[in-house]
């Protein structure tokens, strides 16, 4: 396996700008989805009661029906926003559980089988660690299963030298150097760059990937 994508250790500046790109980046996004689909939804449903209430029709009812569906279409895409900022396993479960959720539900929609490999105990982090180290286990696995063609994947994490460290390793078909990076590989280094993390990626044509995040914990045990 041939490294393909890889990382240094930032600077501390270049994790600052990083840091505040990757939010800016992150809150643009979200008023771009609550503007364009939530708000210009809401005002479709003002303008049909309005309009209801302008002119009644003689049965209510198919109107009314309309507008409590089209109410329940826009409070699924607020759930979804609000999943995507952070998913409420997280705070239910907590972080080891919610990864067992996450790798169980990629296996029943994807059929990827995933081995999981991690301590009883993942913490104590914060919860921006928490969340980005979900977040990157989510994406290197959706990306096994989506775009590799993987039928295997492990989840490890370890506690060494300081860091805590989360690998994920599919036996898919591995990344052509020649293809340039997508947009799931540029959030996630953005992702742990906001938490002065960095990503390693290793891969090959035919060789499978590896994503590793390392992050520095401060009184980490070895």
């Amino acid at each position: 396996m041939s490294s393909v994508l890889e990382s240094a250790p930032p600077a501390a500046g270049h994790v600052s700008r990083a840091a505040l790109a990757a939010q800016e980046a992150e809150r643009k996004r979200v008023a771009r989805e609550l503007h364009d689909e939530v708000v210009q939804g809401l005002v479709a449903i003002k303008l049909l009661a309005e309009q209801a209430g302008a002119n009644p029709p003689a049965d209510p009812s198919a109107r009314f029906a309309e507008i409590a569906e089209r109410i329940d279409f826009y409070l699924d895409e607020l759930r979804r926003i609000a999943h995507e900022l952070r998913p409420e396993l997280l705070d239910d479960l907590g972080l080891r559980d919610a990864l067992i959720a996450l790798a169980g539900s990629i296996g029943r929609e994807r059929g990827l089988v995933v081995d999981r490999r991690f301590p009883t105990e993942l913490g104590p982090l914060t919860d921006e660690q928490e969340l980005v180290v979900y977040r990157v286990a989510q994406e290197a696995l959706g990306n096994a299963a989506r775009h590799a063609g993987a039928t295997r994947a492990a989840l490890a994490i370890e506690q060494r030298d300081g860091c805590l460290i989360v690998t994920v390793d599919d036996d898919g078909c591995g990344i052509d150097p020649a293809v340039p990076a997508g947009d799931g590989i540029a959030g996630m280094h953005e992702r742990a760059a906001l938490i002065g993390a960095r990503i390693e990626i290793e891969s090959g044509p035919g060789a499978g990937t590896r994503v590793r995040m390392l992050l520095p914990l401060t009184g980490a045990r070895s």
